[in-house]
């Protein structure tokens, strides 16, 4: 998951597709000779692109595409000179063979695109394709929503420079503007991307381990600029495959109260279990509180007794400093709310009402006092997400004052990391890598060597999903037993690594883990009929869930030391206090190298949108939410209308009393347009200013979005759009402006 972000730019960078040279020079092959047509074997377009043709060379698999004018482009470099025998061939297919490696390949022509799929029944390894890329280039792939950068530009390039796994990104494609190429891989697994310099091949692993291995790709091209034409061929692949689902048909798997309440909601994190907050203290009341409950009295002493030595040091600081700190604070509501498990509120209350706000009042992020709260605010719509279950006191009360407001809620869990149950003793674990020892020690994912690949951060180890199964469902009815939940987020499932799993009791190949985190997510969603939610974007995955946290933004802290040390501006934060933790909850600056990678709106593209805008809503990853890079926050705003995805905050009480009007703005301009149109198919993007900051997309109900991202205004057809303003034209005619808040001290 940490590498996501590379990978997911490599892999799209993809290597099939690059000119050879410059215009002059597209009639010569990749090696500078005059092109010499009796040395490759043709397919014959048909279509809008009829006067093409493929050439395939069968010394090498260089594959060249042949303009009506003579002039070529080169779709891939050959391999080391190897003679391939011609097994048939006619206008629309080309069928080779190695005997002695007993690999197969057939190209297949059907109009302007072509499928080219390996056969292998030898464990072996095959680099192909590959290319020298030109600087003339742009590259699109599947990094966030999409981007699209041009490869003179040596700070890409640089960050681009590695071996990645294909998976997290199977389809990418170039543009020179005058033409666009596409691919896909249909069969993304043991595929790596090697990039060094400019130089990219990929080297296709067949280890046959379950039988035959067949590796599939399918290209795609079209005169003039199409930057959503990777996205084009992806979905449909999906459609033809039948693997496609759209977000009705998902809809109406589940009960129609659920189906009826997830369109046009935001989405929140909630945080904060505990019963009672700081906010529950009434003010001017902390000193003396404390003082209270440290007089002495037998009652008072019971009272401390129910608390933990942390909690009872910060009370005693309070009862004797001047100005307490916020952390005694947070202790000592802590502390109190320990007590109240074993007395309950009314005993605390009645023991100090005047030091205490009403009961009905308590409670800070999960808890009733915060739904009504949101709903006051004006927030009709929305999807609640608990990050754990470890305190569900407040649990019920909260899912039915949400249930009862017209909200989404459920729990976050996981099962992609498993620890051993003696790091769960020491306090560095986590309570959804919790499980048991039997089953750390019989269903964990090895390597061919034996050796275990270790979890998440570099604790435990990751779980086999199959092995899995089980103890899902056992640990989903339980959590759904404690509160009646109507969502359920899995961490990972659409994000995280894909492995070989070599272990004896659970043997799986990559394409079988996925299966079976499949299976796991459409039994959430047909079975026990929960809206369901994942990390991650990668397209396989997408059809079983409705809900995608990752692609409007995502997490990149690991990428630099500077997001990790304290002592630096750029510090992300912890994981304290545990009702607001700083890695959700602080807003920090960014580098600008990692403005431009991340937020740069001339290089975003949305590639995920135009393959499943209308069956999975996009919104971003809970630590990189709406306000945690506030000098970006009116860009993302922008980009989430441009793309019609959904917004996620992490919020508390505390939170929501700040940020409650930037948040109501936002969702008073969205929430109706999404209503009607969040499932709609988005079927062409494009930019209307020479330097691709004023954008716009277009939806088949035939609403369009224009974005202006551009620091001065913008004329379109008589309308006047505002420096870093959005025009919405309704299907209907109707036109609707949008002018985002900026965050206050970071304009």
């Amino acid at each position: 998951m940490k590498k996501k972000l590379f990978s997911l730019m490599l892999c799209c960078l993809m290597l099939f597709s690059v000119f050879a040279g410059g215009e002059e020079e597209q009639d010569r092959p990749a090696g500078g000779a005059p092109l010499n047509l009796e040395n490759y074997l043709f397919l014959r377009t048909t279509g809008e692109n009829s006067a093409k043709k493929v050439l395939v060379s069968p010394h090498n698999l260089e594959m060249l595409l042949l303009r009506e004018d003579g002039t070529s482009l080169q779709l891939s470099s050959g391999i080391n000179e190897q003679v391939w025998e011609v097994r048939e061939q006619n206008d629309e297919l080309i069928r080779l063979r190695q005997k002695e490696k007993e690999l197969e390949v057939l190209f297949e022509l059907k109009g302007s695109e072509l499928r080219i799929s390996f056969k292998s029944a030898l464990v072996q390894h095959l680099t192909w394709p590959g290319f020298q890329a030109s600087e003339e280039l742009s590259f699109i792939w599947l990094f966030g929503n999409g981007r699209i950068v041009p490869l003179a530009d040596e700070e890409w390039t640089e960050y681009l420079q590695g071996n990645h796994e294909l998976y997290e990104s199977p389809l990418w494609g170039f543009t020179t503007g005058k033409e666009t190429i596409a691919w896909i891989c249909e069969t993304p697994f043991r595929n790596n991307l090697l990039i060094d310099d400019h130089n990219f091949t990929i080297e296709q692993q067949y280890l046959n381990r379950f039988g035959e291995e067949e590796k599939v790709f399918r290209l795609a091209w079209t005169d003039g600029s199409d930057p959503l034409l990777p996205a084009r061929l992806y979905r449909s692949y999906l459609l033809e495959s039948g693997q496609f689902i759209s977000g009705e048909e998902k809809l109406s798997q589940i009960p129609q109260e659920g189906a009826e309440r997830l369109l046009g909601s935001a989405q929140f994190y909630i945080w904060g279990y505990d019963e009672l907050s700081t906010r529950d203290i009434k003010p001017d009341s902390w000193k003396p509180f404390a003082k209270a409950l440290t007089d002495g009295s037998e009652q008072h002493k019971a009272l401390l007794n129910l608390m933990d030595h942390d909690t009872k040091s910060n009370i005693t600081e309070i009862a004797a400093g001047e100005w307490p700190s916020a952390y005694a604070k947070s202790q000592m509501t802590r502390g109190l709310s320990q007590a109240i498990r074993t007395i309950g509120a009314d005993t605390l209350y009645d023991m100090f009402p005047q030091y205490l706000k009403p009961i009905e009042t308590w409670g800070q992020g999960v808890s009733p006092s915060f739904i009504h709260e949101l709903k006051n605010l004006g927030i009709e719509r929305a999807r609640l997400t608990v990050e754990g279950l470890h305190n569900p006191w407040n649990l019920p009360a909260t899912v039915a004052a949400a249930t009862e407001a017209g909200y989404l809620i459920g729990p976050y869990d996981s099962y992609h990391s498993i620890h051993p149950e003696a790091l769960g003793e020491t306090g560095e674990s986590w309570e959804t890598a919790q499980f048991n020892q039997e089953l750390f020690e019989t269903g964990t994912i090895q390597r061919a060597d034996g050796s275990y690949y270790q979890g998440f951060a570099g604790k435990g180890r990751y779980l086999n999903p199959k092995a899995a199964w089980q103890v899902f469902r056992e640990r989903v009815n339980g959590n759904l037993g404690i509160a009646d939940f109507n969502f359920y987020f899995i961490d990972c499932d659409a994000a995280g690594e894909i492995y070989e799993d070599y272990n004896t009791n659970f043997p799986l190949s990559s394409e079988e883990a996925v299966d079976f985190r499949k299976t796991r997510l459409r039994w959430l969603r047909q079975d026990r009929g929960l809206i369901v939610g994942s990390e991650g974007t990668n397209p396989f995955m997408l059809p079983e869930i409705i809900i995608a946290e990752w692609g409007l933004s995502q997490p990149f802290s690991w990428e630099s030391a500077e997001f990790n040390d304290r002592n630096s501006e750029y510090y992300i934060g912890g994981f304290w206090p545990p009702d607001a933790p700083a890695i959700n909850f602080l807003g920090v600056p960014l580098p600008e190298v990692f403005k431009r990678r991340y937020f740069d709106a001339a290089s975003r593209i949305p590639l995920l949108e135009a393959i499943h805008h209308d069956s999975v809503l996009v919104t971003n990853h809970w630590g990189a939410d709406m306000f945690k890079f506030p000098e970006v926050t009116k860009e993302l705003q922008l980009t989430q209308m441009l793309y019609l995805d959904v917004p996620l905050y992490n919020v508390n009480r505390d939170r929501l009393a700040e940020k409650g009007d930037s948040i109501l703005h936002n969702y008073e301009f969205f929430s109706p347009i999404h209503r009607e149109h969040g499932f709609d198919q988005l079927t062409d993007f494009s930019w209307l200013s020479d330097d691709k900051l004023v954008q716009m997309t277009e939806f088949d109900s035939g609403l369009r979005m224009i974005a202006n991202f551009s620091d001065r205004k913008f004329e379109y057809q008589g309308e006047t759009i505002q420096a870093m303003s959005l025009l919405t034209v309704m299907p209907d005619g109707e036109l609707r402006y949008f002018v985002p808040l900026s965050e206050p001290g970071w304009d």
